[in-house]
């Protein structure tokens, strides 16, 4: 039985007003073995046209091109779907940058990697110095150290766009609502929470003129990257803001502290439930629902209590307001309860 080859892998290549890497580079790959690359023009300029009308030129290139620029994640989505319509019968994907970043050795690398392990997601992993520039250093410790924490997966380069996946996995992308760079950060969380490994591949570090054809916005995109991370937060504090204008009202009319806490968070608890499993966890396993509802109605349960027992001593012992009691409450028991949901009810 013959060993399966890169030839088998196709490389796709997001490319946003590329600069005079990207010829070479489709040159290299051919020499590398490579038979399939699609190139998908993410909207640039027409005075670009001419790179990419020489690149699809080429036999084994299949160039695909957005109107307007829609983003790097989007630009994955559709060289992704076009493959699982028109090369089903291949056997994985490998995305590479356009800006020169990823040589085509580290690039076959990679897809060697992936064709040892396939079940796997491999990320070609750069090793980060002091020496690389300000915008590429720019929040990769920071990420690498929060994406492990949240998802329990150890990952030096989490901003890498040097990835090889399969079909499958492809397929589940897809999924994903973010069309920009925080589309990769969520095709990283998403192959965590479906059970598969990560498997990393060191590469060189490459930066051409200090990285200025890179079109990495540091400010924006950087937030709308957090934002991957911090959202368990922005639905925690929704969930609080709901649970305490609910207690306030009816604390205010009805004058009873237990019923007013219970109401309260039976409507905010319900709230947090839904959106944690679907947009934090992502957990779209329906066979685990009634499972993870139980073990949520358990936790919502004890923060209940907890939050009762902590809101009179608070108020009783030292005198607090009963919503500044509410609120230190809720304080306390949100890092408890961000745990038990990672570990616990949505593991």
């Amino acid at each position: 039985m013959n060993q399966p080859t890169v030839a088998e892998i196709a490389v796709l290549i997001p490319a946003y007003q590329p600069g005079s890497q990207l010829l070479p580079l489709l040159e290299e790959l051919s020499v590398q073995g490579f038979a399939q690359i699609i190139l998908i023009n993410d909207g640039s300029a027409t005075e670009y046209d001419s790179i990419f009308e020489q690149a699809s030129k080429s036999k084994i290139v299949t160039l695909l091109t957005h109107p307007q620029n829609q983003g790097k994640g989007a630009a994955i989505k559709t060289g992704i779907s076009h493959l699982l319509k028109h090369h089903a019968e291949l056997l994985g994907i490998v995305t590479a940058d356009a800006d020169g970043q990823h040589l085509a050795k580290d690039i076959k690398a990679v897809a060697e990697a992936f064709l040892a392990t396939p079940e796997q997601l491999i990320l070609g992993e750069r090793t980060f110095t002091k020496n690389m520039p300000l915008r590429s250093r720019f929040g990769n410790i920071l990420t690498q150290k929060l994406f492990g924490w949240l998802y329990k997966a150890k990952i030096q380069d989490t901003q890498t766009g040097l990835r090889g996946f399969s079909l499958k996995l492809a397929q589940e992308f897809l999924n994903i609502s973010y069309g920009r760079y925080e589309f990769e950060f969520e095709c990283l969380i998403e192959t965590v929470n479906l059970g598969y490994k990560i498997h990393t591949v060191p590469i060189e570090m490459v930066y051409i003129d200090n990285n200025v054809s890179s079109h990495f916005r540091p400010v924006i995109d950087s937030v709308k990257i957090y934002y991957v991370f911090f959202r368990y937060m922005v639905i925690a504090f929704g969930s609080f803001l709901i649970d305490l204008a609910i207690f306030v009202v009816l604390n205010y009319f009805i004058h009873n502290i237990l019923l007013s806490l219970f109401v309260a968070r039976f409507v905010s608890s319900s709230f947090n439930f839904h959106q944690n499993k679907y947009i934090v966890y992502r957990s779209h396993d329906r066979e685990k629902i009634r499972l993870e509802i139980i073990k949520y109605i358990l936790l919502a349960f004890l923060i209940f209590i907890g939050s009762y027992i902590l809101l009179s001593i608070f108020h009783l012992t030292f005198h607090v307001s009963i919503i500044g009691s509410k609120i230190l409450a809720d304080i306390i028991l949100f890092c408890i309860s961000f745990i038990i949901q990672r570990y616990i009810v949505f593991c």
